[in-house]
């Protein structure tokens, strides 16, 4: 065998002219199966393979057409990671490696060695800080994992070649190469099992304290809502306690009262039996119109507030006064000798309870959702909700109101009923 380092070893003169362009493509395909069935390590950092398929292209078909399977195979990382970057940083790996092997004389895992040192860890660390804006500590993470996984991959793809050069005696190899490559397997290898071991047990342990924390946040949560939901619902019961013996206009007053007392009700109201507005605080809109005389017939929960008797928080509709927009409100029947005579209103300002949930979630990097009984959003700090549109994500049975809570990074998903 040929003791010296060649320019580039490559078998791709040997192999039949159809069969070039298979081989080519087999290789991309493998590499971007390679990115998808990547080895998650730790929360959303994963290993990828793909670029072991990247550097058998370089080695078997040259520098143009590595280049072109490198970027191909990297373009599944935009879905992955969302940000072309990757794309740029593993094609010119490819591109590196192929000039310090043909110009430099270098072995393949030398030459991605000295790509990493030189070229591809200041170019993480400018993107990530710079152009991604992540955090140094991330930024640091990010840049160590991908150089091991770069350089894990290129010594995989040079055994591989390896073993496939000296089987089919298409090409030699320099013993130095084989005892160099051989020898930074064994000292890597060890490495990699222990660093993923570990990085294992640290993921357990930071998702059971993520589960905790979110159950404890969650707990704390909807005992203040129930709190805050059950002092609304007295004020309302009163008012429509008080309406079953007396006329709107004594009524009037009353709602004056509670409106004024309580900065978490927007708005208060009577409504008839065939519900519409008879007595309201503010009596006039923020257009200048009259709140009474308004039908409000339309509304879903008039049937189970006939059927039950009962006080209730309504779903999340859409307000008719003034200017659009939707409300939630705390409902309560007016009930005359045992029947139905109509409803009194709180609709409730969710400023309170917005900047309570800010408040806890935001330390600890927490998604929340506030939805209905039928899955629509109430408020959210997670942009992709949006109000009065249903919650997207596969939900189980939902109770009158829920408080949804997701740990941005690690996925985690809590859900708690809100009586």
């Amino acid at each position: 065998m040929n003791r010296s380092t060649p320019n580039f070893p490559s078998c791709s003169s040997a192999t039949p002219d159809k069969y070039k362009l298979p081989i080519f493509l087999t290789l991309i395909a493998a590499g971007l199966a390679g990115n998808y069935f990547g080895y998650s390590i730790f929360l959303n950092t994963d290993f990828l393979f793909g670029s072991i398929f990247a550097m058998l292209a370089l080695q078997f078909f040259g520098f143009g057409r590595g280049i072109l399977a490198a970027a191909i195979i990297a373009g599944y990382t935009c879905i992955l990671w969302n940000h072309p970057y990757a794309i740029i940083i593993s094609t010119a790996e490819v591109a590196a490696v192929s000039w310090l092997m043909t110009r430099r004389k270098m072995g393949m895992v030398l030459a991605d060695m000295f790509y990493w040192l030189i070229i591809g860890m200041p170019l993480i660390l400018f993107i990530h800080l710079f152009i991604m804006h992540v955090s140094f500590s991330n930024t640091c993470f990010i840049m160590i994992k991908q150089t091991l996984n770069g350089i894990t991959n290129t010594l995989a793809a040079r055994l591989i070649y390896s073993v496939i050069v000296l089987w089919s005696r298409s090409n030699q190899i320099s013993y130095r190469d084989i005892i160099y490559n051989l020898l930074v397997f064994f000292v890597l290898c060890p490495s990699l099992i222990l660093l993923a071991a570990s990085s294992r047990d640290d993921f357990a342990v930071i998702d059971r304290n993520i589960r905790i924390a979110l159950m404890q946040d969650s707990l704390h949560l909807t005992s203040s809502l129930d709190a805050w939901l059950e002092n609304r619902k007295s004020s309302i019961v009163n008012l429509a306690e008080m309406a079953a013996s007396k006329s709107p206009q004594q009524m009037q007053p009353y709602l004056e009262l509670v409106k004024k007392s309580d900065a978490n009700f927007q708005k208060v109201g009577l409504l008839s039996r065939e519900a519409i507005t008879i007595a309201y605080m503010p009596l006039f809109d923020e257009l200048g119109q009259s709140n009474l005389g308004i039908n409000f017939t339309d509304r879903p929960f008039i049937k189970n507030l006939k059927l039950t008797l009962r006080p209730m928080l309504s779903e999340v509709v859409m307000g008719k006064m003034g200017n659009p927009k939707p409300v939630v409100s705390m409902l309560v029947p007016v009930v005359v000798s045992g029947e139905y005579g109509g409803y009194a209103i709180g609709v409730l300002s969710m400023k309170q309870i917005q900047e309570e949930l800010d408040l806890t979630t935001v330390a600890n990097d927490t998604l929340y959702t506030l939805i209905d009984k039928n899955g629509k959003v109430i408020m959210s700090n997670n942009t992709a909700q949006k109000v009065m549109a249903p919650f997207t994500r596969e939900q189980s049975l939902f109770v009158p109101t829920r408080l949804q809570l997701r740990h941005k990074r690690a996925g985690h998903f809590i859900s708690f009923p809100i009586e």
